[in-house]
């Protein structure tokens, strides 16, 4: 019995130690979908090249559980993006997408088609909390995602200023985003994002500019580290061009979205398969955030716009 119990430890001990082995070759299965998949092939290779350069010196070998390994690989990539992400088997999805018209969970509770609260605060200040940026097809004329923003709009557009409140969006869809920043710019204006990827390049300019847009109304945009992605291009352009007034604190600067890739090995690696530019900065917010014209605490964002607007 005894004799038996070794040799099952044995047997147990040898397929752990083969196991931690292993995390060179998953680690070289994840640089190659780098390699191949970030959007700018030079740095992809050399990104990819030093994750296997530092696995091959050991960097990883005392790491014996799957999950531990995503978790440090996570860390390690998103030091050179925000939005890179290791995954082992069903631990995570990709990071939060946009929807297609369903509801968004934020502070403010139940959201429909993103949007949040919408009112007029004292001062005749129109407030919009916008927890996500749902995606919608402009081909679509009877798209209840773009009716939802009409809807927003037109409830605060006959207010003295606006506040656009991003704190507790994540991202979401360019669709919106191009939206919603023609509703405060003239059609006129190139102030749109253009993202950059290995085969094309695409613009956040929308197919169907919103009809009546805002130009004159003075506009306050709330961030904090919980602004990231889409919700950073929003603020970004309309801050790019002069239009709004950056308030609260700097966001996530999580700039070039992507797409979760399969390793095939139980592995999925999240992978930056574009980047932005806008056309006046010529730049991104990428690792820097939005940087808030006013800076003040995320929580005191709100009651510090609404001074300065009413200010105005």
């Amino acid at each position: 019995m005894r004799a038996l119990s070794y040799v099952i430890f044995c047997c147990l001990f040898a397929v752990a130690h083969a196991e931690a082995l292993d995390a060179q070759a998953e680690i070289r299965a994840i640089a190659k979908t780098i390699e191949e998949r970030f959007y700018d092939p030079n740095r992809g290779r050399a990104i990819a090249a030093k994750l296997v350069g530092e696995a091959e010196q050991g960097a990883y070998d005392d790491i014996d559980d799957p999950r531990e390994l995503a978790t440090k690989l996570t860390s390690r990539l998103r030091a050179i993006d925000g939005h890179f992400r290791v995954v082992w088997g069903n631990a995570s999805p990709a990071p939060r997408r946009a929807s297609s018209g369903g509801a968004a969970r934020g502070r403010s509770g139940q959201a429909q088609h993103g949007f949040g609260r919408v009112e007029v605060l004292p001062g005749n200040v129109g407030y919009i909390e916008l927890l996500e940026a749902a995606h919608f097809d402009f081909a679509d004329s009877d798209s209840p995602v773009r009716a939802k923003a009409d809807e927003v709009l037109a409830r605060v557009r006959d207010s003295d200023a606006l506040i656009l409140d991003l704190r507790e969006n994540g991202g979401g869809s360019p669709a919106m985003v191009g939206y919603l920043v023609s509703a405060f710019v003239s059609p006129r204006e190139d102030v749109y994002n253009r993202f950059y990827t290995r085969e094309a390049v695409f613009n956040e300019r929308p197919d169907v500019f919103y009809p009546d847009p805002l130009l004159k109304t003075p506009l306050f945009v709330l961030v904090g580290p919980g602004t990231a992605s889409a919700a950073e291009s929003i603020a970004y352009t309309l801050q790019a061009c002069g239009r709004a007034t950056i308030v609260g604190e700097r966001s996530a600067g999580a700039a070039n979205p992507g797409t979760l890739f399969d390793t095939g090995r139980g592995y999925a690696v999240f992978v930056p398969t574009g980047s932005p530019r806008n056309p006046l900065t010529k730049r991104n917010w990428e690792g820097e955030g939005v940087q808030p014209d006013v800076s003040v605490a995320a929580a005191d964002a709100l009651p510090r716009a609404l001074e300065l607007a009413t200010r105005r």
